[in-house]
């Protein structure tokens, strides 16, 4: 099974190299830590195979650090860590590897703790639109870069709101504004599919009470009547059925054997 991560960058920090390992979820995965391990693991064994034999002695791999982004709109609610989902024996613990997950739910951040201002404006937008509750005037001042913007729509999976931030003109975007269109632009289209569906209904049924009172004429022009039981059973009866019926009428001697057509 090919396991891939969504992010790994090669990095210096106080001269340290090191990997970092990003992981995008926008659903809750129980999985999570188990994953983790399994990218750590394979990350930590390539070092290993790509470094000579007669050098493994003395290989130092390069430390790997994995955490993973969460963009859901629920509240992260599955294990942290791979022992959470683990039972450990009494003597056993504090000795076991927890292999913590690094998961931070984006609703959570401390805005204030992030120094890049593009990263801060990302997440402080994120969270607003989380907490906008479909209500325009809690967003007023949520003005972004078209860049930022899309990232912000990509992130609460919204893929429609992608595309309308996409045909903006202009590099800053009041969220405020387009949230709005793009909110009238669904009603729209929700309210012409409604009209749709409702006329394809009304079509239908007007095609089935044609259909229906053909029969009866046709019934009533054979055997002289129709009973009003009759004509109950054949309009609460399925399209298959009444097809059959129709069929049924060309050599049928008695409404007992339309009736047994419709049972």
């Amino acid at each position: 099974m090919e396991r891939r991560r969504d992010i790994l960058m090669h990095a210096t920090v106080n001269g340290i190299p090191v990997y970092i390992g990003l992981e995008i979820q926008s659903t809750i995965n129980y999985s999570m830590p188990y994953r983790l391990l399994l990218y750590d693991t394979m990350t930590y064994h390539l070092q290993y195979k790509l470094i000579d034999r007669d050098h493994r002695e003395h290989f130092r791999p390069t430390g790997v650090m994995s955490t993973v982004l969460y963009s859901g709109d629920r509240t992260w609610h599955q294990p942290h860590s791979l022992l959470d989902r683990i039972l450990v024996p009494e003597p056993l613990k504090g000795l076991m590897n927890t292999w913590k997950g690094n998961i931070h739910d984006i609703k959570e951040i401390d805005v204030e703790l992030l120094r890049n201002e593009k990263v801060k404006s990302l997440v402080s937008a994120v969270q607003t639109i989380y907490r906008w509750n479909k209500d325009t005037s809690t967003i007023k001042e949520l003005v972004l870069s078209k860049e930022v913007a899309i990232v912000v729509a990509v992130m609460t999976n919204s893929e429609e709101l992608v595309i309308r931030i996409e045909k903006e003109e202009r590099e800053e975007v009041d969220m405020c504004q387009v949230l709005e269109e793009f909110k009238l632009e669904s009603e729209m289209r929700g309210l012409e599919k409604g009209r749709s569906l409702g006329l394809k209904q009304g079509l239908d049924q007007g095609v089935k009470q044609g259909k229906i009172q053909t029969i009866v004429n046709v019934i009533k022009s054979k055997f002289g009547f129709v009973s009003k039981e009759l004509i109950m059973k054949i309009e609460e009866s399925s399209d298959d059925k009444i097809d059959a019926l129709t069929i049924k009428i060309i050599d049928a001697k008695s409404e007992e054997e339309l009736m047994k057509v419709l049972s």
